[in-house]
């Protein structure tokens, strides 16, 4: 973002800084193939612009991706189940 957006001006996108400040929604799960991700993305972005008025660019999905290794249940690493 540039200086300018950071001031609350509006930047080349069109989005100002208020906007920016708008749901980023994480979700972690174990690597997942970029058409599933995308598919859950948009999903989630309608769920978020129909419940909340809101408009798409304002919607940020932020997919936190593990491999099994690195993620236990009660005491059993995934890799290992």
């Amino acid at each position: 973002m540039s200086a300018a957006g950071r001031a609350g001006i509006d930047d080349p996108t069109g989005i100002t800084t208020k906007e920016y400040d708008m749901p980023v929604i994480h979700i972690e799960t174990f690597k997942a193939d970029d058409d599933k991700k995308e598919n859950l993305a948009a999903e989630i972005t309608k769920l978020f612009c129909d419940k909340m008025n809101l408009r798409p660019e304002q919607i940020h999905v932020v997919f936190d991706e593990y491999e099994p290794s690195n993620w236990a249940t009660g005491g059993k690493l995934w890799s290992r189940m």
